[in-house]
């Protein structure tokens, strides 16, 4: 594949300065950020729900499967 490089290119065969960046002094800042209203999707995200649905779920579809094998034996007769 082609790249636009000419950029980097032109900065390789250029003797230019190269200036080191440096940081300035720190700032103590009180920053608190925003406290954010409920949501009902903040639910999904919490695992006392999403475990005992799961848990639930998969019992139900166990009954159901075991339901639905308990049909196949008696149409087979």
């Amino acid at each position: 594949p082609t790249y636009d490089v000419a950029a980097l290119n032109r900065g390789l065969r250029e003797e230019g300065l190269a200036l080191a960046a440096t940081l300035g002094p720190t700032e103590v800042t009180n920053f608190v950020p925003p406290a954010h209203p409920f949501q009902i999707s903040d639910l999904w995200n919490n695992p006392l729900i999403t475990v005992p649905v799961i848990v639930l779920l998969i019992l139900w579809f166990g009954w159901l499967l075991y339901r639905a094998a308990q049909n196949v034996d008696v149409a087979e007769r």
